[in-house]
């Protein structure tokens, strides 16, 4: 382990020496932590914050965050994902290191992968603010919950193919399950909005019924944030635990199953570099 916390903390040592060797992207990033920082600030330009358009926001959510969980999941099903690099194959695979404490590593580095990955969401702060009528601890809110689902849906997407490959009718059986919930989130909606006259807001409504905070996942992510938003924090941190819950029994499964995730990672990492 003291192996792996040497070769992270030099990769990150590394990192920022590069960065100061290339001035021009070290004031890219200077510049938007600092517009960042300006955009949190609560302005007369921006709209009050208020609840108003919290089922667009939910919508919102289910949309964009649940199309990123399918795909991961759907991947994971079919070829997998990987946390890692040619370079880790090379050299951690055939090391005496532990598999668990290098798949610790790679999930860490995952996380700063996605943590970059975030960095997007600064530039759309004045928009979350305008369009949403978010205020600070809103928008703190969204971009964890962001974080939070690029980093746990490639822990279950390596979790499902690790432990489905070997298997057939394991990988049979998650498709069966992944299509069902999906089938039954996309007929419940449309049976509500039908029993509701068809109405366009019946579509924001069904997203903002209670139990919608309790479908696996993806209503997990939501009730997360909009707890957080509406101070809910009770709410916020029962869907957060079953949230993190998941993919964390997915890695001890993935630890205590016979399954080589080295020979699973190792044709994704081959394919992705």
């Amino acid at each position: 382990m003291r192996a792996l916390s040497y070769l992270l903390i030099t990769t990150i040592k590394n990192w920022f020496k590069n960065l100061l060797k290339t001035p021009g992207l070290l004031i890219v990033y200077v510049l938007c932590i600092a517009m960042f920082g300006f955009m949190l600030i609560p302005g007369s330009a921006f709209p009050p914050a208020s609840l108003e358009r919290l089922p667009y926001l939910r919508a919102g959510i289910y949309l964009l965050f649940g199309f990123i969980l399918y795909t991961g999941i759907s991947k994971g099903l079919k070829s997998g994902a990987t946390f890692f690099k040619m370079a880790d194959v090379n050299m951690l695979f055939t090391s005496p290191v532990r598999p668990q404490s290098i798949l610790l590593y790679g999930i860490v580095g995952q996380m700063g992968t996605s943590l970059l990955a975030t960095l997007f969401l600064l530039f759309q702060v004045a928009n979350m603010r305008n369009l949403l009528f978010l205020d600070t601890k809103g928008i703190m809110a969204l971009i964890l919950g962001w974080f939070l689902t690029l980093v746990i849906t490639q822990i279950v997407s390596l979790s499902v193919y690790s432990l489905t490959a070997p298997h057939p009718k394991r990988r049979k059986a998650g498709k069966y399950i992944l299509y069902g919930l999906m089938g039954l989130l996309i007929g419940g909606l449309l049976i509500y909005v039908i029993l509701k006259g068809g109405k366009p807001e019946s579509v924001l409504d069904y997203f903002a019924l209670p139990f919608m905070d309790y479908f696996p996942l993806i209503g997990w992510i939501d009730g997360f944030v909009t707890g957080m938003i509406v101070g809910d924090y009770l709410k916020m941190f029962i869907c957060l635990l079953l949230f993190v819950l998941i993919p964390a029994l997915g890695i001890v499964l993935v630890r205590r199953s016979d399954s080589d995730y080295y020979e699973d990672v190792l044709q994704t990492t081959e394919q992705s570099f």
